[in-house]
């Protein structure tokens, strides 16, 4: 799966173990030109190079999706793992690729936002 982790995600960390497990990785923290983008922005970004945006930002992405939505803009897909520390990085790893197995084709993702929350639960909340 082809993934962009937000800035919020350690590309070191939670990025080299995803891509270990045979997905195709971009992590913003590692992309010095990409500091300070807005979230719509990346995004974008994340939809332009056919990637399904993650990241720990419950604070303002969702108002960037519903925004997203509300002007019938198109995304790669995004998965916002909540409930789970930012230094959590295996349990991050864990309900990042729990959700990817429940919808494992990347067209499957087009406009598709959930929930990642430890211990595997999610909840699907556009499409």
């Amino acid at each position: 799966m082809r993934l962009l982790l937000d800035h919020d995600l350690s590309g070191p960390q939670v990025g080299v173990r995803l891509w270990a497990r045979g997905h195709d990785v971009r992590a913003l923290d590692q992309e010095s030109r990409y500091s300070g983008l807005p979230d719509g922005e990346v995004l974008r970004l994340a939809g332009s190079d056919s990637r399904i945006l993650v990241t720990h930002d419950v604070n303002t992405f969702p108002a960037v999706l519903r925004d997203f939505a509300e002007r019938g803009e198109a995304h790669a897909g995004a998965i916002i793992v909540v409930a789970i520390r930012s230094r959590d990085f295996d349990l991050i790893v864990r309900a990042v690729e729990a959700r990817l197995a429940r919808s494992p084709q990347q067209e499957q993702w087009r406009n598709l936002t959930v929930f990642a929350i430890h211990g595997g639960l999610e909840q699907t909340v556009s499409r």
